[in-house]
């Protein structure tokens, strides 16, 4: 079996406009940065396996740090977003704000910790007779990858539900499909990013650093820099004066034992679950057989690829191997740049369609948000066409065909990433639990990839029993079926809908 590489990785115009154009502004780099979004970046994923591999990270083990994103996703998230609905500061009004600060500084330290692993292993080893180097070294692996996925919980559902709350119902559709641009540019910028040499650039601190410990400290201060611009400007919606007064059993305030409030926060979502609209929980059953599609192409596109050209190599393999290896890693790398780039480009072309020019165009109701079938319909087709890219996967035997394959699913990636926040949103704009709904819905997204996750690996485990070399793309044609399910959910919703 071939070595898995992962890839990587979501207003009132006068009120809003500098709320919405600087929450963008901080969302640009956070969807470098998360799993989402796991929660989905596939350059950064990538240089942090290959970083834990340098480290002497065991292969088999980083898997296991793999699944923290959407582990976290799936049960930390509604946590948080229980407790933020809850709080009441005890100076100010704003109860998104101070969980994005926090989930902000413990994600730079956590991820500067993660830079520094070799750094921290060598000080203990000073102090210590025995060589436990490299237990130490898996220890802090674990403690830091699942210490910047738990960071991340706060800071992205505060971020996503600050979003929803700045605008009216009718505008979400709006919002949603800036929030898609903003992931598009996030791969494309984090693509980049990951690229270039930043020990060149002639920074004399960054120039002693290695390239992830310099791409680390990067992402550091453009996260700082744009989560202290957005909660600065940023509008939030103030809770009443009623809801200030002392908290009572479902409200969280500092001076609450934090034992019961996460305790309320676990049993909120329970009843809030329970408790959903048909067509929202219609959407959070697409979310999951979408994401148990997903899952595969997000970690395995990038070995699909590396695979596909090493087989159609027309060139000798003895004594070349690392070079081929080396040219099959930068076509797989094109290719999702490439994928990117349709991403971006789906995004702005959706972009305008919800823009008021559009509302012109009698076939065209998007932007008023009272026709919500037609980005539903979007979606179906996404789905769709999801559906057809894996399961051709058996018919592509180059790497120029695998690259046509991996470009055009990034139409329906930008359409995940946008109808069901538009939908989410008309729903969350107007509910008093905001952010349990927005965590539940990443909630929605998480953990069907832990199950994917399963699924593959059993997969491989048949494929290698059966000596078949093709292990990925039986993973692959499982994201079909997955996405077949998608869209029978999402004809049921349309439906309800109409």
């Amino acid at each position: 079996m071939s070595q898995r590489l992962s890839m990587s990785d979501e207003i009132d115009d006068e009120r809003s406009n500098l709320s919405l154009d600087v929450t963008e502004g901080k969302l640009s780099f956070d969807v470098s940065i998360e799993e989402t979004e796991l929660e989905r970046k596939f350059r950064r994923s990538r240089l942090l396996t290959a970083y834990l591999l340098s480290i002497g990270i065991p292969n088999p083990v980083t898997p296991i740090l793999w699944i923290a994103g959407p582990l976290c996703g799936m049960l930390v998230q509604p946590i948080f977003g229980a407790l933020s609905d809850s709080f009441r500061p005890r100076y100010g009004h704003s109860r998104r704000k101070p969980f994005v600060l926090a989930g902000t500084l413990a994600t730079v330290f956590s991820m500067l910790s993660l830079a520094c692993i070799d750094d921290t292993v060598y000080v203990f080893q000073l102090i210590s007779s025995n060589d436990i180097s490299q237990t130490l070294r898996l220890i802090f692996a674990f403690l830091c990858v699942y210490a910047l996925n738990i960071s991340l919980q706060p800071l992205q559902g505060g971020i996503r539900t600050m979003l929803f709350e700045s605008c009216p119902r009718e505008q979400q559709a709006k919002v949603a499909s800036q929030y898609s641009i903003i992931v598009a540019l996030g791969n494309v910028s984090g693509y980049f990013l990951g690229s270039i040499s930043l020990q060149e650039l002639g920074i004399p601190i960054i120039s002693r650093m290695t390239q992830f410990q310099a791409l680390c400290v990067t992402i550091s201060l453009l996260l700082l820099a744009t989560t202290t611009i957005t909660c600065l400007y940023a509008k939030e919606d103030p809770f009443t004066a009623s809801e200030h007064t002392s908290p009572g059993p479902g409200r969280f305030s500092l001076r609450r034992s934090y034992r019961s409030a996460i305790i309320n926060a676990v049993w909120e979502n329970f009843i809030c679950l329970r408790s959903l609209p048909d067509y929202v929980y219609l959407v959070f059953q697409v979310q999951f057989f979408s994401w148990l599609g997903w899952f595969p192409v997000i970690y395995y596109q990038t070995s699909y690829l590396a695979d596909l050209y090493i087989s159609s190599a027309s060139v000798e393999k003895n004594n070349m191997e690392e070079s081929l290896n080396a040219d099959a890693m930068k076509k797989a790398s094109f290719a999702t740049l490439l994928f990117s780039f349709v991403a971006l480009i789906t995004a702005l072309l959706l972009s305008f369609l919800v823009s008021r020019k559009a509302t012109r165009f009698r076939y065209v109701r998007i932007a008023t948000g009272e026709d919500s079938t037609v980005l539903v319909t979007l979606w179906l087709f996404g789905h769709l066409l999801f559906a057809a890219s894996m399961f051709t996967t058996i018919f592509v035997k180059t790497i120029s065909q695998g690259t046509i394959l991996v470009a055009t699913i990034g139409i329906s990636w930008t359409l995940t990433n946008l109808v069901p926040f538009a939908i989410i949103g008309k729903e969350v704009a107007q509910s008093p639990q905001a952010g349990m709904l927005t965590s539940l819905h990443n909630a929605a997204i998480s953990s069907p990839q832990i199950l994917a996750a399963v699924i593959s690996a059993l997969l491989f485990l048949v494929a290698k029993y059966m000596g078949r070399r093709d292990d990925i793309i039986w993973a692959m044609w499982m994201a079909g079926l997955a996405a077949i399910a998608a869209a029978w959910k999402t004809l049921q919703l349309r439906f309800l809908l109409t």
